[in-house]
């Protein structure tokens, strides 16, 4: 059976606060983050699996930000760093429905930046870039 609406609200991207280096990001467009782990039959007599097993953790991230926000974050590195120089942060992820006082937090563990560059086309009226991430293990609602 389904759980219930909580005030007839869900939490949505408007609900959402993330923060990470020791601030609240504004120009944040999205956030993936996912988990998945490795499970293998194992086979022994016949053609049926006999057991299975469990294998590695394989956490993932992503997010996309705005130019502004990716600036910033540069413009407080030491000159010649990159964004993939940051030393292992954490993404705090807070989830608060409108009119509700249940909140849900994940943290993204030690998450290093793997990518960094800018893409724009013709007729934007923005930019942003998806940036990769490397991260250690997801807590789900701490």
């Amino acid at each position: 059976m389904p759980a219930p609406f909580i005030n007839g609200n869900q939490p949505s991207w408007g609900s959402i606060k993330i923060n990470f280096l020791g601030r609240t990001v504004t120009g944040i467009k999205s956030i993936d983050y996912s988990n998945s782990k490795t499970k293998e039959n194992i086979y022994g007599a016949g053609n049926q699996p006999v057991a299975r097993g469990d294998g590695n953790d394989e956490p993932a991230a992503s997010m996309e930000l705005s130019e502004f926000e990716t600036r910033a974050i540069m413009n407080a590195l030491p000159d010649g760093d990159t964004l993939q120089d940051i030393p292992p942060f954490d993404i705090v992820v807070t989830f608060k429905p409108k009119n509700s006082a249940l909140l849900r937090t994940d943290i993204i563990r030690n998450c290093e930046f793997v990518t960094n560059g800018v893409s724009s086309s013709q007729g934007d009226t923005e930019i942003s870039h998806s940036h990769e991430l490397i991260t250690s293990h997801i807590d789900y609602n701490v």
